[in-house]
């Protein structure tokens, strides 16, 4: 994957001093008129991909629920937890991620409407990353919260991201600090958007912005082997790019917050995942590259429930009385207060 990058506005301008012709064939892909411009032709060309900003707003759960079978995590506390995003914009020689900025907006109002307490972190570098992440195991909110939500965006391949002085941090080596004895028992979910490679999907043509870097020889991790309670998340398969539109922000954190806002309500995290994957299959370009994500499950056996909208859920079962209805396989818990 080359570094210079083009937006989808810049490819637009220099396809339309190279060849007029070629600018006709483009604009006979769009159904727009004659008299509408590049960049509105291009903006139209995504199929229910990044061609709108978000307005984030988040649907109050009206019950909570419980899965009988699996058990479920608590999310009873307030606020419910940390939420952290760590997002390096500008990093030496390399293209500055454009649209990133709209993705720590959008997450950190969705997190705040799920009850989360937010800390935003930019442009750290390596060591710093490192103490601000061992920080966030001994905050406070966390020893009292009940689930860690952590998200790093910046530049990467398969194993690292890259910090803002331009030096590699392993992914196992982030995910390591949070094994620690103050997140026992606590669920946890850590996304990062970042490429995983310089792959791009089958039936790309044109140049995309992309966070990825130089190919770089790169070793394989060794796992360690006690994990609990941790759902982490990638915006891309191993060895692909990850695509973030410079004006919409990137197609996976759009994607996931278009979904936890809309179905955290009466969804479990599980569920949502692969909602989101059912969004991210449905974004294309008139071009017609693609782009999957993955997650892994590192001993997540419980159902979690976010419970947004509702007061303390301890209270409402000290002080209500509860009746399981099965819905398909799962246990929803109905509460009535007295």
């Amino acid at each position: 994957m080359i570094s210079d990058c083009y937006t989808l506005q810049e490819s637009a301008i220099r396809i339309y001093k190279s060849s007029k012709k070629t600018v006709r064939k483009r604009m006979a892909y769009s159904n727009a008129d004659s008299t509408s411009t590049i960049e509105e032709q291009l903006r139209q060309s995504h199929i229910d991909g990044p061609s709108s900003r978000l307005q984030v707003k988040v649907k109050k759960a009206r019950e909570v629920k419980l899965n009988e079978e699996w058990g479920t995590y608590p999310m009873n506390s307030t606020p419910r937890g940390l939420a952290v995003v760590f997002n390096y914009d500008n990093i030496p020689n390399y293209n500055e991620r454009k649209g990133s900025q709209i993705d720590v907006e959008n997450l950190q109002e969705l997190c705040k409407q799920l009850g989360f307490k937010v800390e935003i972190y930019e442009d750290l570098n390596k060591q710093e990353t490192l103490d601000t992440i061992d920080l966030v195991t001994k905050n406070p909110v966390m020893q009292r919260g009940d689930m860690l939500m952590l998200f790093m965006m910046s530049h990467g391949d398969e194993n690292y991201i890259i910090c803002s002085d331009g030096l590699e941090l392993k992914t196992e080596q982030i995910l390591r600090n949070f094994t620690c004895i103050e997140l026992k028992g606590k669920p946890k979910f850590i996304a990062f958007q970042a490429c995983r490679g310089h792959e791009e999907d089958v039936g790309v043509t044109r140049k995309a912005q992309t966070d990825a870097r130089p190919v770089k020889p790169t070793t394989t991790q060794t796992k360690d082997p006690m994990w609990r309670d941790m759902i982490i998340a990638f915006s891309t398969v191993p060895g692909f790019v990850a695509y973030r539109d410079p004006v919409y922000g990137s197609w996976f954190i759009k994607s996931l917050v278009k979904v936890f806002m809309n179905s955290a309500c009466d969804k479990d995290l599980l569920l949502l995942l692969r909602d989101v994957s059912d969004v991210m299959d449905k974004i294309s370009h008139k071009h017609r590259y693609k782009q999957s994500f993955t997650w892994e499950n590192r001993s997540f056996k419980r159902a979690l429930y976010f419970n947004p909208g509702l007061p303390n859920v301890n209270n409402h079962l000290e002080r209500g009385s509860y009746k399981l209805q099965k819905n398909r396989d799962w246990f929803y818990c109905c509460l009535f207060t007295v």
